[in-house]
């Protein structure tokens, strides 16, 4: 597999190559399709994420496909389309937990800083935090929507009287939405290798609108 770890803060943004991993029980391997670009890397391009250990592959607006299925895993199989955001998985034990209320999981993981992320081809992810991608839908849209789209959705939801809401993000309640509409991000897309550059131009608010790496 082809990847970008951040091997030191502020360090150069190279491709390398490594040994694919093999998912653990209760993970599944994505062959990766397309990977936005947040402005929230920088957290990890930089170091400067509280307890980030380092190397560390970026990237948590990730669109793919199923490929590998780790023992215990019933929800996805092979060849499943699968979106992974910020969220990275949660342990199902603690309070908040039993209570649905997943994001504030004691022991919540994130994707592309507790564990590696999309600025890759290929990703190996708790199974939970894995969102079903529709039909209809681009990879490369998808990506943007897993992060900057939900936050939008549900601040659009929760605006209005009577919409139906929920107690944590939905990644796939807003993709249906973007299906259902016709609403698609705006995207500068860019090859795996082109990372830095990519960031460089988030930062520097002269991406339009959203960068995608496309590996």
């Amino acid at each position: 597999m082809k990847c970008i770890p951040v091997t030191s803060a502020n360090g150069p943004l190279e491709v390398v190559e490594r040994e694919k991993p093999a998912p653990r029980p209760g993970q599944i391997g994505i062959t990766i399709e397309a990977c936005g670009i947040c402005h929230s890397d920088v957290f990890v391009a930089s170091g400067g994420f509280e307890g980030l250990e380092l190397p560390r592959v970026p990237g948590h607006e990730i669109a793919g496909r199923v490929d590998v299925v780790g023992e215990g895993v019933a929800a996805w199989k092979v060849g499943d389309r699968v979106g992974v955001g910020w969220h990275g998985g949660h342990c199902f034990k603690c309070d908040a937990c039993r209570t649905g209320d997943f994001l504030n999981c004691i022991e919540e993981k994130i994707t592309g800083i507790t564990h590696d992320g999309g600025w890759a081809d290929y990703v190996v992810v708790p199974w939970e935090s894995a969102a079903r991608i529709p039909e209809g839908l681009p990879a490369e849209d998808a990506g943007p929507l897993l992060c900057a789209g939900v936050t939008t959705y549900n601040a659009l939801r929760n605006s209005v009287a009577g919409w139906p809401s929920g107690s944590a993000i939905d990644s796939e309640a807003t993709m249906k939405f973007s299906v259902l509409t016709g609403v698609r991000p705006k995207i500068e897309q860019f090859p795996l290798a082109q990372a830095g550059e990519a960031l460089a131009k988030v930062l520097s608010n002269e991406v339009r609108f959203r960068a995608v790496l496309v590996p």
